[in-house]
Order: C-alpha cells, then sequence, then structure tokens
C-alpha cells in the first residue's frame, strides 16, 4: 500500500528545518539557553523621575527587555536601547528593587541582579521664618515655627506653620530668591481652631517648573500682618546641599571708614556642590551708585572683584548677579569668610558701604576705634581707625586687622578682654605692616573658646598705644550686631533738680539683646565721697525708682555692674532710652551727678566727622553760617563751629543751649534738625532735605556722651588747599565732564563741585573729574565752583565759572525710585508723617508707594486722582507740593518745601507718562 503525507506534518517539518539554525542546536535541540541581562548602576536614592537603562544579550536574539519594581512590571521595551523612565513617585519612599527581565522568542528568560533604591520624593523644610530675612528687614520680634513636606514628583504640598509675637493675616509660598521677592504660588488656610496657625491647603501643588525652582533654592515662606503688609516674617525654602548667606553693607567695613549713613544687605545662594551662586544686594542711600561686585578679600583688606553685578532694572536700589559659577578659588574663600560685597559710588569709588560674607563657623565684627573710649578718660586725638576680627570658632583661628591714621609713632596695638570703660589684659598682640604704618595685625593668633563667647558678648576691645600715651591712644569695642553700646556724660545739671558741682563721670552701657545681659561701667570724677550709684528707670527730667545697684571697685573711682539681666520692662525702658544712672553723695544725697542712657546701640559721631559730615556740606559751605555776618551769628565753619555752638544760648531761644553737653534733648541745634515743634524760623538745613536720622542720631549720642570738641588740627595745619576749577563750556548739555586741580601742604582729602551752591558730585582721588548731568537742573545760566578740603578740615574754593545749560525737553524727568528715595523716604514717610497704619489722609508713602499713588484717587479730593499719567496739572500730588491745591497746606507740611529744579522733574516724570522705573 502506499502511504500519502499528512499535509501539515510535512508543514511543520519544513517550518522547523526551515528554522534549524536559528531555533535548534546544530544537532537539531531546541534552543533552551535564556538571554543574560543587567541593569545599568542607579543612584542609591532616586527621586522624580528616573532614567532606567539595562543592558541584555541572547545566543539567537532578545525579543522584548521587561522593566519591574518590586516585582510589578512598569514597561518594556523591544528593541535597543532599552531604556525607561520611570516616574518614581508611583510608589511610596522608601527601600525598593529594580529588576529587569529579558526574553527571546521562545521565552527563554534572563532576570537581572536586583538594584536597591531608596526613593525619596516627600521633602520636608524646618521651617523658622525671621524679620532678618525679609526685604527689605523687619525689626519683628515675632517668631515662627513648623514643617512644610513637598512631594517633589507630584508637587503637593502639606505641613503647617505656627507664628508667635503678632497676629498674621496671610501667609504663602512665593517665587523668589533670598534678597528679592517674588509672586505667591500657594496660600495657606488660617487654622480654626490654633490661633496664628497656618495649613497648606487641601489640593495645594506645585508644578514640574515650581518644583525645579524650589530645588534651586528659589521658593520661600512668607507671614503677612497688618504692619508689615510685605512680610513680616520669612523663611528661604532650601533644599540639601543648597544655603543662604548674607551680610549687612556699612561704611564701617570699609578700609578706611566711610562717614555714610547709607546700608545695605547682601544675599547669597550657593549650591555648595555645583557651586552655583545667586546675588542680590539692596540698599539705601546709595541711589547713585556706579558698580556692586563681590570681592575677594579677608575683612580688614581689600581684594579684586570675584563677581560683577547688574543694577535691577525695576528696582534701582537692587543689585544682583544670576547663575554664576563660582570658581574655586572663589568658593573656597566664601567659605573662610574671605569675600565681600561691595557697593560704589561717584564719592567714593573705592566703596561707600562693604558687607564681609561669614559662612557658619566664623565670626566677622567691627569696630571703630578713637579717643573717645579710652578709659577712665577719653582722649582728644584726630588718630582713629577701625577694627575687624574674623575668628574660626571651632579652631580659634583669628585674623585681626587694625587700620587708621594719625598713629604712626604707634608703639603696640593688641586685643583686649575687658566691657566698654574698663581696661582688660591683652589677649592678642597686633603686629605693624612692614609697608603700612597704618596696618596693625594678628599673625596665626588664637582665641580661647571663652575668649569668642567674650568677643560675642562685646567683651572685647582695641587698643592702640603711643610713646604719649602708653596706656592707650585709640581704643574701639568690638560689637556683635545684637549688642548695643551706649556712651552717657553724667552731670549735675540733668539731676531733678538741678545740681552745681564740678564733678562728672562718664557711663558706657553694653546690652546684649539676646541675653538681655547688661554691663556698665561708670568712671568718675571728682566724686570720691559718692556712696552709692545706681541704674534707676525714669525719663529724663523726672526721677525714677532704682533698677539695678551698682557696685564700688575699691580699686579706682568706678562704679560697676556686671552680666545683670534684665526684666521684660527694664529691656523696654533701655530701648526708649527710659534708664538713667544716678552717683550719690553725703552732700547731695538724691543723686550729685546723672546721665541719661539714650540712643542705645547709636554710637558717638565724632566732632570733626560732624564738621565735615554736616556743617560743612549743608550749612557753611552752601554760603548760611560763614562769614562776618552769619543767620543769629553762628559760624559753622571749621575753626569757629565748636566755640559758637556748645554751651552758648541760642539766639532764637536765649534760654537754650545751642549744644548742651549730656543733654541732646534740650540743644537747640538737634530741635532745629528735627524741626521740632516750638523752634523759631525754619527747620534745618534750611531749604535743603533733612538729615538722615541716622546722622542726626549720631549727633544727639555726641552730647549726650559730653560733645568733646574735635582735637587739633594735624600739625597745626590752617591753610586751605588750593583749587583750580577745570574748563567749564560756555554752553552745557547731556553730561559734562568737570574737572578740578587741587594741592595742599599736608594732603588734599577730596574735591567736589557745586552747581548753584549745591554739591553735584565728588572724588577722592586725582587727577579730579566728576561727569555732570546737566539735565539736573532748568535750562538757564548755571554757576559752577570746585572746593577741595583736607584731613584738617580747611577748605579752599575755586573761582566761579558760568555755563549756559540748554537740554531739550529742559530739566530731566526724574525715575520713580529717585522720588521715592529723595523725596517720599526723606520728606514724607522717614519723618513720620505719611506711614504707619493710619497715615494723613490714608496716603502711606514709605517703601514703594507707586501703587499708592498712581491712577488712585485723592481722599482730600476724590474727582482729582494723585498722579494722572501724562497730566501733571490735574495730579493732586503735584498740587500739594507747589501749594496750588484747594484743600488743606502746602506740603511737605511746614516746609521746607520741595525747591523748584525738584518740582520740575517730578512734573516732567507725571509727563513721561509715570512709568515704574
Amino acid at each position: 500500500m502506499t502511504m500519502r503525507p499528512n499535509p501539515r506534518t510535512s508543514l511543520r517539518l519544513f517550518a522547523l528545518a526551515a528554522a534549524c539554525g536559528v531555533l535548534m542546536s546544530c544537532h537539531g535541540e531546541e534552543d533552551k539557553t535564556a538571554p543574560a541581562a543587567s541593569l545599568q548602576t542607579l543612584p542609591a536614592t532616586v527621586s522624580r523621575t528616573v532614567t532606567l537603562t539595562a543592558d541584555a544579550t541572547d545566543n539567537v536574539a532578545v525579543t522584548s527587555v521587561e522593566f519591574l519594581v518590586d516585582g510589578a512590571s512598569i514597561g518594556n521595551r523591544t528593541a535597543p536601547p532599552y531604556t525607561l523612565t520611570w516616574n518614581s513617585g508611583s510608589v511610596n519612599d522608601g527601600a525598593h528593587v529594580i529588576t529587569v527581565v529579558a526574553r527571546d522568542a521562545l521565552d527563554n528568560r534572563g532576570t537581572s541582579a536586583a538594584a536597591n533604591v531608596t526613593v525619596r520624593n516627600l521633602l520636608p523644610f524646618t521651617v523658622s521664618p525671621t524679620g532678618s530675612q525679609e526685604v527689605p528687614v523687619t525689626a519683628s520680634a515675632g517668631t515662627g515655627t513648623g514643617t512644610i513636606t513637598v512631594n517633589i514628583a507630584t508637587g503637593a504640598v502639606t505641613g503647617s506653620v505656627t507664628v508667635a509675637g503678632f497676629t498674621s493675616t496671610q501667609t504663602h509660598i512665593h517665587d523668589g530668591f533670598a534678597g528679592t521677592t517674588g509672586p505667591v504660588l500657594v496660600g495657606f488656610n488660617a487654622d480654626g481652631i490654633t490661633p496664628n496657625r497656618w495649613n497648606a491647603p487641601n489640593g495645594g501643588a506645585l508644578t514640574a517648573a515650581q518644583v525645579d525652582r524650589l530645588l534651586a533654592g528659589a521658593l520661600y515662606f512668607n507671614v503677612h500682618s497688618a504692619q508689615f503688609p510685605g512680610g513680616e516674617l520669612r523663611a528661604q525654602l532650601l533644599p540639601a546641599s543648597t544655603v543662604v548667606y548674607f551680610a549687612d553693607l556699612s561704611g564701617l567695613q570699609e578700609l578706611v571708614e566711610v562717614p555714610t549713613a547709607a546700608t545695605g544687605r547682601g544675599a547669597l545662594t550657593l549650591n555648595t556642590v555645583t557651586r552655583l551662586a545667586q546675588f542680590y544686594v539692596n540698599t539705601t542711600g546709595v541711589d547713585d551708585a556706579i558698580q556692586a561686585h563681590l570681592h575677594r578679600g579677608a575683612a580688614g583688606s581689600n581684594g579684586p572683584v570675584a563677581v560683577g553685578f547688574t543694577r535691577d532694572p525695576n528696582v534701582a536700589t537692587r543689585w544682583f548677579a544670576s547663575n554664576v559659577t563660582l570658581t574655586q578659588a572663589d568658593f573656597d574663600a566664601l567659605q573662610t569668610a574671605g569675600t565681600y560685597f561691595n557697593v560704589h559710588t561717584p564719592a567714593n569709588p573705592g566703596g561707600e558701604i562693604r558687607g564681609q560674607v561669614a559662612p557658619p563657623g566664623y565670626v566677622v565684627l567691627f569696630g571703630r576705634v578713637n579717643g573717645e573710649q579710652e578709659v577712665p578718660a577719653p582722649r582728644i586725638t584726630a588718630a582713629k581707625a577701625t577694627v575687624a576680627v574674623t575668628v574660626n570658632t571651632a579652631s580659634g583661628a583669628t585674623d585681626a586687622r587694625v587700620n587708621g591714621s594719625g598713629f604712626n609713632d604707634a608703639v603696640g596695638a593688641h586685643l583686649h578682654e575687658g566691657f566698654a570703660g574698663l581696661n582688660g589684659p591683652i589677649i592678642l598682640n597686633l603686629e605693624r605692616d612692614a609697608t603700612n604704618l597704618g596696618l596693625w595685625r594678628s599673625n596665626g593668633g588664637t582665641l580661647t573658646a571663652p575668649q569668642i563667647a567674650s568677643l560675642q558678648d562685646g567683651g572685647l576691645y582695641a587698643n592702640v598705644h603711643t610713646p604719649a600715651a602708653p596706656a592707650g591712644l585709640i581704643r574701639g569695642q568690638i560689637l556683635p550686631p545684637n549688642v548695643q553700646l551706649g556712651i552717657a556724660a553724667l552731670t549735675g545739671a540733668q539731676e531733678v533738680p538741678a545740681v552745681v558741682t564740678t564733678a562728672s563721670a562718664r557711663a558706657s552701657t553694653t546690652v546684649n539683646l539676646t541675653t538681655r545681659r547688661l554691663t556698665i561701667h561708670v568712671n568718675t570724677t571728682g566724686l570720691d565721697t559718692a556712696t552709692v550709684a545706681h541704674i534707676h528707670t525714669g525719663a529724663r527730667g523726672a526721677a525714677g525708682p532704682i533698677a539695678i545697684d551698682l557696685a564700688k571697685d575699691p580699686a579706682s573711682p568706678r562704679w560697676f555692674a556686671s552680666a545683670v539681666t534684665l526684666t521684660d520692662a527694664q529691656l523696654a525702658a533701655w530701648r526708649s532710652g527710659g534708664l538713667y544712672v544716678n552717683v550719690h553723695t553725703p552732700a547731695n544725697p538724691g543723686g550729685e551727678v546723672r546721665g541719661q542712657l539714650e540712643l542705645p546701640g547709636v554710637f558717638p559721631l565724632q566732632f570733626a566727622d560732624i564738621q565735615l559730615r554736616v556743617f560743612n556740606a549743608s550749612c557753611a559751605l552752601s554760603g548760611c553760617h560763614s562769614g562776618a555776618t552769619p543767620p543769629q551769628g553762628l559760624n559753622l565753619e571749621a575753626a569757629n563751629a565748636f566755640a559758637a555752638l556748645v554751651a552758648v544760648n541760642a539766639m532764637e531761644a536765649p534760654t537754650v543751649q545751642r549744644v548742651n553737653p549730656g543733654d541732646a534733648p534740650a540743644s537747640y541745634l538737634i530741635r532745629k534738625l528735627e524741626g521740632t515743634p516750638g523752634i523759631v524760623g525754619q527747620r534745618m538745613p534750611n531749604a535743603r532735605a533733612p538729615l538722615p536720622q541716622g546722622l542726626v542720631d549720631g549727633i544727639k549720642a555726641w552730647i549726650n556722651a559730653g560733645a568733646l570738641p574735635a582735637a587739633a588740627a594735624p600739625s597745626g595745619d590752617a591753610t586751605p588747599p588750593t583749587v583750580t576749577i577745570g574748563t567749564v563750556p560756555a554752553t552745557s548739555t547731556g553730561v559734562v565732564t568737570l574737572t578740578a586741580t587741587a594741592t595742599d601742604a599736608v594732603g588734599v582729602t577730596l574735591v567736589r563741585w557745586r552747581v548753584n551752591g549745591a554739591i553735584v558730585g565728588s572724588s577722592s582721588t586725582a587727577p579730579y573729574s566728576f561727569d555732570w548731568n546737566s539735565a539736573s537742573v532748568a535750562n538757564g545760566v548755571a554757576s559752577i565752583d570746585a572746593q577741595a578740603l583736607d584731613a584738617a578740615g580747611n577748605i579752599g574754593t575755586s573761582a566761579l565759572r558760568t555755563t549756559s545749560v540748554t537740554n531739550a525737553g529742559g530739566v530731566a524727568a526724574f525715575k520713580f525710585a529717585e522720588i521715592q528715595g529723595q523725596v517720599f523716604n526723606t520728606n514724607c514717610a522717614v519723618s513720620g508723617c505719611h506711614a504707619g497704619s493710619s497715615p494723613p489722609a490714608g496716603l502711606d508713602l514709605s517703601a514703594s508707594a507707586f501703587a499708592r499713588i498712581v491712577n488712585v484717587a485723592s481722599t482730600e479730593v476724590p474727582a482729582l486722582r494723585r498722579i494722572v499719567p501724562g497730566d501733571p496739572a490735574n495730579s493732586y500730588l503735584v498740587q500739594k507740593i507747589e501749594g496750588t491745591a484747594a484743600v488743606g497746606g502746602r506740603m511737605p507740611l511746614g516746609g521746607p518745601f520741595l525747591d523748584a529744579t525738584t518740582i520740575s522733574r517730578i512734573r516732567a516724570w507725571v509727563s513721561a507718562g509715570a512709568p515704574n522705573n
């Protein structure tokens, strides 16, 4: 019989034969070899989306690779490259196992070794907001604590923050690096049960882009209040490896102290792994700044520029640099307190304000060194310096530098331990620099842990010794920001009732605001019979109860109290000037000499500084209080001012002394500078902007400390410099370069130019030049001269030149930032009028007032808007400063009123559309 083949069997055999080399061995055996699979190395900790990559091989062919997390499939790939993006937010935080399985056509499987990873998407941020992180900084004593957790895979926000010490109105997460502000991203809800507790909203979340900003350190938590609607407390939300350093800028920190009321605060956000940095510097009082940088250099020394900053086009008082990768050298310097912020102005091109950056583990402190602080009695000397101290708190390694002038014959300089008013032992020797006689510095010195603690309590000082003053010519207490020092002169005239006595005393009081500890040393003269001494509670002119007993030093005419913890009431009295020192004798058991502890923390200006910064700048050189017949018989030129002021009755108020040593409130000079009600005539300086309050406070502190005179001019120098102004063009348009040449027998310290009697710019280094914007004055004939100053305060003035100012459109329009800084801050808000919770007419002109005036109806005349862009005539604010408004008085109320040029520049800003520039 002939058998016929089965078609199905034949087909199978044919297929098997065809695939012999693919699915069977050469001997016809089926493929049973599993693929080899491996997972490329993963980080130990993962978050957000993770790229998984596998390698797989097979003796025939890999048909698929499957990825598994904890045994559950999350996807597969059928062709190389075997890569999968995994959202780690799909699993809970914690330990997880990742594997891959490779397959071939016969479903042979090869499994990789397990990769153990920890998923971490929930990032908790401990929140401790403070007023010092706000922009601008607030003096709030409020506190806050809490935790905010962000799931960086999903963006979900949870957690709560509780604040204390004030009533909060709103809280949010905002976008903005430290030192700048930004929009709200997530608003928190008030807890319905716990007051001042704020909870993240249900469903509150950040977008992926906002999470990126969070991880860069660019988000912050802000707590708002009625008193500080822009924010009372703030805390930057910082991920791991990101830090924020702050630095306060002042003229004191410049290598040669700059006598300026300007201040600033720098903020640096730094990724310590990538060295990527963000910088913001906010300033006050240096609106004319021309440059700002981060420099490399230790405190007390100058160094090269490390990072240049750009002025913020929207905030004229802010400088910044974004996404800067620091060099390794700059990064290393930053980590060892070797960098500083510096802001430069035309008047001080080398830097007007400066702030050393002190990372954790370092303390950087400064002090003013002069004869005022010497013990037991102050020295009248022109010598002065600054001291800068940098300490590594772990090792105690200390770098201390004293920079100054007037002590080239010094025989020694040291750091001593002792509070203000007390002499103490040497703890660190300083050595004179071989190339700079005005520089003394430590060389490898260290402080012990107790000495570092004393430094941070205000208990160390620098002292410079000379042959004529072996115990010390100049001295300077080194003060942390939380430590305040007040110096007060005790006199019989301050007693209630007044006592006639030749005895006197000087009280140096140090208060640590953090620990609330007070230390006082009272050095007396002519009070050997004193029986007791105390600190009393009571305002000036009133008697009050004993608050703190003082002890008598058996070895000297000194009374003291050390490390006394103040009560709440006593601390409040200290802050408000409501404490006084009284020394009692048998002849005057109620007190023979008394001194009010006023203006704590405001160190006295020396008279030479007052002469230079106030009288020369605003009074004598303006042509007012100078010459043979000055107003009220008051000549404030350098050779006459002290004798014409101190203990001399005012002609306008014959029963009041112009300067009453030890009693600033009773001094007519202060009343005139502050515009106190009851003065005769105008507030001083007449027809000029009032002095910054910080400068007035320094003058008040000088009076309260005894109103000491200036030292005699160096080498008897009474010869003013010779100065010649350079060529002035017949016609001035736009920016004009003014020049001058100046010489002096001792040395020129400053050359400045005046236009129509007003100082417009200066230069401290030859060749002397200044770029003057002629559009800052009205078109027409302007008079220009130059003045040169020397270290003795002598002033030389050049011949007068004239120029015809011709600018298209006339006077240059103000920028709004200039109106805010030069008009509102100076004349309206800072004066205490248009500021606070209930300002006149509901108009708060403090901080940024733009939104409160432009296109906002006037309260006094609702039919008019305060500022109508493009229409100055119908802008109520313009009418008020010009005195044409139908309601109320001309502003600033009571004068002095704004000058014509200032008003013209405001009108020009309105005519230009009132931009927020």
